[in-house]
């Protein structure tokens, strides 16, 4: 009942948060905000951590917990800042690059979390998706965020941090789509699909938001923080269902595979789409995903023709290890018939001849063997 009535006020918080976001109301979502992250963070960090036995995994929940433990501490400040202290929070360096934290953090789990899914990759196939997807986010980055301006792109570079964190987010979302979408054999549990949208939906909402920082006004409390919120939200709806869930080991679903497959594939061909919709004049770009594309196409047949052989050669031998430990299995079976009685269970003749002539072939010189013989009558009755 406690448990119940506590999502109910965390909810209720939720709406009025959203609310005032659309309302663009300052003191309730300055208030709100850090309220409702200290409990996201809570959420993760006993799902993530808590409630994990794998180490290394320990470790990502840490990391995951951390990115939205800073962003909370930003939220607190930037709350104190305005609602207490009555002054502007852009002008404080922890309220306008400490948020940057929170990239760095997330970075670092995907580092844990990937670190064991790497060795199970194919190499070439990871690092052709990676390089693809990276080609394809560059595009995009060039055309609609710095609009193809070097001004634009110096006065990023005047800000390392912010440009760091820009360049992790590309990273972030090169290595999450290929991770997630691309490399992956085992059908990823329901947590785990939650997860990796939140973490996807962060990346392109941080886009918007140093393109809006940037180039436009942006306006606090407004709904580029209510997206960010969401993100974080769908962290927390992860690890509560991973909290819940029973790990069961699943088998390799290539059905899952196939679609998982389609989606990073979808993905690098939606990008010429919309170059060739929205920037027409710009061809050439056009023309560089088509090119890179094709390249991508070929190098991926041999990848997978490689990738073809490899499973087979595995098969094979799988099959010609269970072979001979049938035929193992077998001959012993077989042995043992030989040198057993059939009525009686005992050892046969042939046993006590072959055990005989082996006993008598390797006796020493001056050594004597006594051999006892007992007659039973009627054995068979």
């Amino acid at each position: 009942m406690g448990k119940k009535i506590g999502l109910g006020i965390v909810g209720l918080f939720y709406v009025i948060y959203m609310l005032a976001i659309a309302k663009n109301i300052n003191t309730i979502g300055d208030f709100l905000s850090p309220v409702l992250m200290l409990i996201i963070v809570s959420v993760i960090f006993f799902g993530f951590v808590i409630k994990q036995d794998i180490k290394y995994m320990k470790w990502f929940g840490i990391m995951i917990s951390l990115a939205v433990f800073v962003w909370f501490l930003c939220d607190a400040w930037w709350g104190i800042q305005t609602l207490v202290l009555h002054v502007d929070p852009e002008e404080n360096w922890f309220s306008v690059y400490g948020y940057s934290f929170t990239n760095l953090f997330l970075f670092i789990a995907i580092l844990f979390s990937g670190f064991q899914d790497f060795k199970r990759m194919n190499k070439i196939q990871a690092l052709l998706d990676t390089v693809m997807v990276s080609i394809c986010i560059a595009v995009l980055l060039w055309l609609f965020v710095f609009e193809q301006n070097n001004e634009n792109v110096y006065l990023l570079v005047a800000d390392p941090i912010s440009m760091i964190s820009l360049l992790v987010d590309v990273v972030l979302y090169a290595w999450v789509n290929v991770w997630a979408f691309s490399t992956r054999t085992l059908k990823p549990p329901i947590y785990h699909r939650i997860l990796v949208t939140g973490g996807l939906l962060f990346v392109v909402v941080d886009f918007i938001y140093y393109y809006i920082y940037f180039y436009k006004d942006y306006t606090p409390n407004s709904w580029i923080d209510g997206a960010y919120m969401f993100s974080f939200t769908l962290f927390a709806v992860s690890a509560y269902v991973k909290g819940k869930e029973k790990l069961i080991p699943k088998k390799h679903a290539t059905s899952e595979r196939f679609f998982l497959r389609i989606s990073v594939e979808l993905f690098i061909l939606f990008v010429p789409v919309v170059v060739f919709i929205f920037k027409r004049n710009q061809i050439s770009y056009f023309i560089l995903l088509v090119v890179s594309l094709l390249i991508y196409y070929v190098l991926i047949n041999f990848s997978q023709k490689s990738i073809f052989q490899e499973k087979l050669l595995e098969v094979e031998r799988k099959n010609v290890a269970i072979l001979e430990k049938t035929v193992e299995q077998r001959t012993e079976e077989i042995i043992q018939i030989l040198n057993t009685d059939f009525v009686s269970g005992l050892y046969s003749r042939r046993y006590f001849e072959s055990n005989l002539s082996e006993v008598v072939h390797n006796i020493e010189k001056n050594e004597k063997v006594a051999l006892l013989f007992i007659d039973q009558n009627k054995s068979k009755a």
